[in-house]
């Protein structure tokens, strides 16, 4: 199961870090554009689209390598680093555009859309739930943004004002103004930080209820699933318990000889459809699905939770499935393919219950001297000629209503007793 998590969350990240590259492709699109329209001077246009063109040119490579690789970290790191790159050098592009430093002070260093822009990266980022990008955005462009200040203050011209407007549209700049911005750069990282990781964990939780409902879906039935689903974590811990359930085999009858009679493709779809018509009568009636083993079926009543009925809703689905193989047969009839029979047998008695396996690979299943006998009870059938034989145990628990036939009892190997064994009536 642990794996199948690995594999979902892979999934959400890849997807993640696809929208936020397809986001910065879009983003870089409409600035170039911008740019052509906007811009007066062609070597400011020359400038930009030599920084940005290659950068939209790496992140396009690396959008359709993503489709194909499993390396998402590194393009997600080389996104980042375009990012930075992006970020550190777009003022300088614009400062020198207009002049340089031959015509106007490093202040105006300090007053370009930067801000907005990393603001921007950072949100996109955010897109990829890992925390660490736009954490590292924010960090990278608050240093970046020290150094213009120290950068700029060092230039004779340096000016410094506390008149708002002046230092927006003026040569001169405002400490405080200018710190909100850099504090406001460095916390919104911090707060995209935490709405990724929030977001991470949301998907981490919501994969791990995937693969468990996933896993569930396959052994019992909906209402069962959604019990254990309510027990989070204590259900998929390894370990075992006791308790009394009603233990149910299936089998096709002559499987080895239809194996050896028909190309195995027909033999596959005969099982398929056959276990997929069998299993929704098992969940029908409550049963848990313990395992497929080649044409038969292993399946209890009363695991993971005992009630009164449970001998009853094994017997029931067994002549429900009885009455469906009609079906199933009359089906495969029209189709012009072979028909099949099969046995059932059903006891009664005490199991150990629970997850076996390794911690990555846990099987629900059950275990102990009930299933022995359930099974030999179901390979009786063919002698005896019964399509669905049960022990005195089942008889015992079963309520007024079925019509039974008493059959001979019968020894089974490694067993001092013999059991005795009961035909079930066709209505």
């Amino acid at each position: 199961m642990g794996l199948q998590t690995d594999q979902l969350i892979f999934n959400r990240e890849k997807q993640g870090i696809t929208i936020s590259i397809t986001a910065k492709i879009l983003t870089l699109i409409v600035f170039i554009l911008m740019q052509i329209s906007l811009s007066h001077d062609s070597e400011e246009l020359n400038l930009v689209l030599t920084i940005v063109g290659p950068a939209l040119i790496i992140l396009i490579i690396a959008f359709f390598i993503l489709l194909k690789v499993k390396r998402i970290h590194f393009i997600g790191a080389l996104s980042l680093l375009i990012d930075i790159a992006i970020i550190t050098v777009l003022p300088f592009i614009w400062y020198n555009s207009v002049g340089g430093e031959a015509l106007i002070p490093r202040t105006y260093l300090l007053k370009t859309a930067i801000p907005y822009i990393v603001y921007l990266l950072m949100v996109v980022n955010t897109l990829t739930i890992r925390p660490v990008y736009p954490l590292i955005l924010s960090i990278s462009a608050t240093g970046y943004f020290i150094f213009l200040f120290v950068y700029a203050a060092q230039d004779p011209r340096f000016q410094i004002t506390h008149n708002m407007v002046e230092s927006l549209m003026g040569p001169a700049t405002s400490i405080y103004l200018y710190s909100a911005f850099v504090v406001m750069i460095f916390f919104t990282g911090i707060v995209l930080a935490f709405l990724a990781w929030q977001a991470r964990k949301t998907i981490i939780q919501s994969a791990v209820s995937e693969v468990q409902n996933n896993q569930l879906s396959r052994y019992f039935s909906p209402n069962v699933a959604e019990e254990i689903m309510n027990e989070e974590e204590s259900f998929f811990k390894p370990g075992g318990k006791s308790q009394e359930v009603a233990v149910f085999f299936s089998d096709i009858r002559g499987f080895t000889r239809i194996s050896e009679e028909y190309p195995a493709n027909e033999v596959f779809d005969l099982l398929t459809d056959y276990h997929s018509f069998m299993a929704s009568i098992l969940f029908k009636y409550g049963g848990t699905l313990d395992k497929f083993m080649g044409d038969g079926i292993l399946a209890t009543f009363g695991t993971p939770y005992s009630t009164a009925d449970d001998a009853e809703n094994a017997l029931q689905a067994a002549v429900e499935m009885r009455e469906a193989l009609e079906t199933f047969n009359e089906k495969r009839k029209n189709q012009g393919l072979f028909t099949i029979e099969h046995g059932i047998g059903i006891h009664y008695g005490p199991v150990i219950v629970g997850n076996i396996g390794m911690k990555d690979r846990l099987e629900y299943t059950v275990i102990g001297d009930t299933v022995n006998i359930a099974s030999r009870v179901e390979s009786a059938c063919k002698p005896l000629n019964e399509d669905i034989l049960i022990t005195e145990s089942i008889v015992d628990k079963l309520p007024v209503g079925f019509v039974l036939k008493k059959l001979k009892r019968v020894r089974f190997k490694n067993k001092s007793e013999p059991f005795q064994l009961y035909g079930v009536a066709e209505n």
